[in-house]
C-alpha cells in the first residue's frame, strides 16, 4: 500500500513547514512596516512573515534582531493546530471508524489534503503584508483542515495494515520517515542552492502537490493489486464477525484489547509526548557555542543538527527495531523503554538553547545537543516501530484492525499531550 500521512509526524513535514515559516517572520525584523499604505505601526506579537523581505544576508548569518513572541512560540501553535484535531478524528475512528467505507474515508482524505496544498502553494505567491494576522489565522484554519484529513487516513491505512503482513506495517511506518528525511534533505539542498525563501516555499509545496497526487493514483492502482484483494476480502470477513457482537459484546471487546495490549497503547502516546515536547519547539532554539564562524554554525546548523539529524536517527531506529525487534511477549519492556525517554527533556533543555531566562545553561556545547538529538530520534523510531508491529499481533485477527485504531489513537494523544508540554516547557526555559 502507498500511504501518505501528516502528523506532525507524526508532523514531520509540518516541523519544516514551520521552520520555513520561522525563517520568513524573522525576516520582518528588518522592514519598517509602519510606512507602508498609512497604516498604524503593527505590534511585534503580530509579525508572521514578510514576502517583500530581500536581505538574504541578514537571513542567513543570524541577524541580532529580538525574537517576537509569535516567532518564538509559533512551532508550539501550529503543533496545537496539527494535533487536537488529528486526536479528535483518530478517537472518533477508534470507535466508529469501522462503521464508515475505507474508500469514503481514503479517497475524501486525500482530495481535501491535496485542495489545501495547491491552495498554500498559490498563497506563497500573494503578498499578505498587508493582514498578516489574518494570514496567520488562515495558516491555523488550514492547518486543522489538513490535520482532520491526515488523521482520518492515518487511522484507515494503520488499521488496514495491522491486517496484511507485518512488512506492510514496517513499510508503512518506514515511509513516514523517509518522508522527513526528504524535507530534511531538501531545506540543505534549498540554503546550498542560496534560494530567496519565497522560491524555496513554493518549491516545497510544489514537490508535496506532485507526492500527494502520485499518492493518489498508486493507491487507485494499489486498490486493483490481486494482493490488495485478498487481503481485502479478509478485512471484509473480519468486519462482519464483528457486526455479528451485540452492542453490549462490543464493549466487552474493547475492553480486552486494551487489557491485552495496554504496554503498547501507553508506549505509543509517551513515544510521541517526549519527542513533541521539545522537538521542534526547543531544539530550533538551540545556538552553538560559537555562531557564525562557519557554515556549519551559521545557517546549516539547525536543518543538519536538528531536522536532518533527527529523521536519520529516528529512520535508523525504525530499520533497527524490525531486524533486532523487542520480542511481542515482552510487553512490558518496550513501555520501559519509552519511560526512559523522558529523560531526554530536562537534558535537551540544558542545552545552549536561546532565549532563555530561568534555566541555566549545562550543556553549551553542540556536540552534547548532537547527542541528544541522535537518541531522542533512534529512540522514537525504535519504540514506534515495535508498538505498531507488535501490538495487533497479541489479540485476534478479527481485533487487529480496531486495535491499529487504537494504536494510532494513542499516538495522536501523545502528539496533542506534547504539543502542549513544549509550550509549558518553553516558559520554563
Amino acid at each position: 500500500m502507498v500511504i501518505i500521512t501528516t502528523s506532525a509526524h507524526e508532523s514531520d513535514t509540518a516541523d519544516e513547514y514551520t521552520e520555513l515559516i520561522r525563517d520568513i517572520t524573522e525576516e520582518v525584523d528588518h522592514s519598517d512596516g509602519s510606512e507602508s499604505s498609512g497604516m498604524e505601526p503593527i505590534d511585534k506579537l503580530s509579525l508572521f512573515r514578510d514576502i517583500n523581505a530581500t536581505n538574504e544576508d541578514d537571513m542567513d548569518s543570524g541577524n541580532s534582531s529580538p525574537v517576537t513572541a509569535l516567532q518564538k512560540y509559533f512551532e508550539s501553535y501550529v503543533s496545537i493546530a496539527t494535533n487536537v484535531p488529528f486526536l479528535v478524528v483518530l478517537a472518533f475512528n477508534a470507535v466508529y471508524g469501522h462503521k464508515i467505507g475505507d474508500n469514503v474515508k481514503n479517497l475524501t482524505s486525500f482530495v481535501m489534503i491535496i485542495v489545501i496544498f495547491i491552495m498554500t502553494t498559490i498563497f506563497v505567491k500573494i503578498n499578505t503584508d498587508l493582514y498578516q494576522q489574518t494570514f496567520f489565522s488562515l495558516t491555523i484554519a488550514s492547518i486543522v483542515l489538513l490535520s482532520t484529513s491526515a488523521g482520518t487516513l492515518q487511522s484507515s491505512a494503520s488499521g488496514i495494515a495491522s491486517l496484511f503482513p507485518s512488512q506492510c506495517m514496517h513499510a508503512m511506518v518506514s515511509g513516514q520517515a523517509v518522508s522527513g528525511l526528504f524535507a530534511a534533505m531538501a531545506q540543505v539542498l534549498a540554503l546550498m542552492g542560496h534560494w530567496e525563501v519565497v522560491n524555496t516555499a513554493f518549491y516545497y509545496f510544489l514537490m508535496a502537490d506532485i507526492t500527494l497526487v502520485l499518492s493518489l493514483i498508486m493507491y487507485l492502482y494499489t486498490k486493483q493489486t490481486d494482493f490488495y484483494r485478498h487481503h481485502k476480502q479478509r478485512v471484509k470477513q473480519s468486519r462482519r464477525q464483528m457486526q455479528s457482537f451485540a452492542l453490549s459484546s462490543e464493549h466487552n471487546f474493547l475492553q480486552s484489547i486494551v487489557y491485552e495490549i495496554w504496554p503498547h497503547l501507553l508506549s505509543s502516546t509517551l513515544v510521541f509526548w517526549v519527542t513533541l515536547s521539545v522537538f521542534p519547539a526547543i531544539t530550533v532554539l538551540v545556538a552553538p557555542q560559537r555562531p557564525d564562524t562557519s557554515y556549519w554554525t551559521g545557517k546549516y546548523f539547525i536543518p543538519v543538527t536538528c531536522f536532518l539529524l533527527y529523521n536519520l536517527s529516528d529512520l535508523m531506529g525504525r530499520f533497527a527495531g524490525r531486524f533486532c525487534p523487542i520480542p511481542a511477549h515482552s510487553r512490558h519492556t518496550v513501555l520501559v523503554v519509552a519511560i526512559a525517554r523522558v529523560a531526554l527533556i530536562p537534558l535537551i533543555m540544558l542545552c545552549n538553547a536561546l532565549p532563555r531566562a530561568h534555566l541555566p545553561v549545562v550543556f553549551a556545547s553542540e556536540v552534547y545537543y548532537v547527542l541528544f538529538i541522535t537518541l531522542l530520534g533512534f529512540s522514537n523510531g525504535f519504540v514506534l516501530i515495535n508498538v505498531m508491529i507488535n501490538g495487533p499481533t497479541l489479540v485476534g485477527y478479527q481485533y487487529r484492525e480496531r486495535a491499529g485504531f487504537l494504536l494510532v489513537c494513542c499516538l495522536g494523544a501523545g502528539l496533542t499531550l506534547g504539543s502542549f508540554s513544549s509550550n509549558i516547557l518553553l516558559r520554563f526555559l
